[in-house]
């Protein structure tokens, strides 16, 4: 071929990578001599290694894959047992039995790690709570988040009662929660560090806008809602009693706005919210106290949308033991994620 002259090298290169993933189904086969035991009539041999129970075992790169599609991905059964056998030739095909097994059992497989989870929380400064309905075996029952800035844990009860949130980790723990006014919450942690979520709050004034456009209280009370989370978030100085004092102001505006203009009996929530608000007033600012306390709980809110979305396609759980493994699962995934570590392999290096 004849060289074109016209082309000079430029000393630059162009590099382009084509990235693709391959699968291969890896087959360990233990054997052990059988004995005759002459005292007992019965057959022995040498232990084999842990987790080769059965003829046909999977270890936990493929229950980990299979445990992730369930929970993580919310894909059915049947296609997780399809989508195995398309990757690897139909050489592995997991019954759906074992699909089964491995989503109720989570939670034993799983109960050390729980342990020390639900450990970091209740000793933690600060602790994020918030619950969800559930059905288990068409009841309804409570999914509970906790979390802080480095746990994350999920857990059910059949009620919410005092009674029944004395049960989870609540009733061990003793410094501040950030919640969403379920007032039962006020009968945990310390009860001087309190945080309603502001998200919620603002949202609520929103409401009472639309119910009263004719009043000021709510636009003054969410102006200085928000003025206290910028500032909070740029780091600017604040003079707490003075927050107060303006927060007092407002109420006192508000309350003398429905004097002058009461509300029908269809349109109170504005009148109600306002009430809420003046008995529960320092617990809207705790997070200008103390540095480590957020002024919303929307952390809690993502997360329960994981679980909200696994019950979607679950519709109901029939058993405790699976919704105590989806709970455990969301627990270690997220966590893990939390922590900028994989959530694959934190599932993996328990199911190993």
């Amino acid at each position: 071929m004849e060289e074109n002259k016209s082309l000079v090298k430029t000393g630059k290169e162009i590099r382009k990578k084509l990235v693709d993933v391959s699968f291969s189904v890896c087959v360990t086969e233990y054997k052990a001599d059988v004995y005759l035991d002459l005292e007992s009539g019965k057959e022995t041999h040498a232990p084999f290694p842990k987790g080769v129970k059965d003829e046909v075992n999977y270890g936990p790169a493929i229950k980990t894959l299979t445990l992730w599609l369930s929970d993580y991905c919310n894909v059915s059964i049947n296609k997780i047992r399809d989508l195995i056998g398309e990757l690897t030739d139909g050489r592995v095909v997991p019954s759906t039995g074992f699909i089964n097994r491995l989503q109720t059992g989570f939670a034993d497989e799983s109960r050390d790690a729980i342990a020390s989870l639900e450990n970091g929380l209740i000793t933690s400064d600060f602790l994020h709570v918030d619950l969800t309905a559930g059905n288990l075996n068409g009841k309804q029952v409570n999914v509970f988040n906790f979390t802080n800035k480095s746990e994350v844990l999920y857990t059910y009860s059949e009620s919410k009662s005092k009674e029944a949130m004395r049960e989870t980790i609540l009733g061990k723990f003793a410094n501040a929660l950030i919640h969403d006014h379920d007032t039962t919450f006020y009968s945990f942690g310390d009860r001087e560090k309190h945080q309603e979520c502001l998200s919620h709050l603002l949202r609520y004034l929103e409401a009472a806008k639309d119910e009263s456009p004719g009043l000021t209280w709510h636009r003054e009370m969410g102006g200085l809602f928000r003025e206290m989370i910028r500032k909070r978030k740029a780091g600017e100085p604040v003079d707490y009693d003075r927050t107060m004092a303006r927060y007092s102001a407002i109420i006192d505006i508000g309350l003398e706005e429905y004097g002058n203009n009461p509300p029908s009996k269809y349109e109170r929530e504005g009148l109600e919210l306002l009430k809420r608000l003046s008995k529960y007033s320092k617990e809207n600012f705790l997070f200008l106290r103390n540095e480590l306390v957020d002024c919303t709980n929307n952390v809690c809110e993502r997360n329960l949308r994981k679980y909200k979305r696994k019950q979607k396609r679950a519709i109901v759980f029939r058993s405790p033991s699976s919704i105590e493994s989806i709970c455990a699962f969301l627990s270690i995934v997220e966590t893990a994620k939390l922590n900028n570590r994989s959530g694959f392999k934190a599932i993996q290096s328990i199911l190993g």
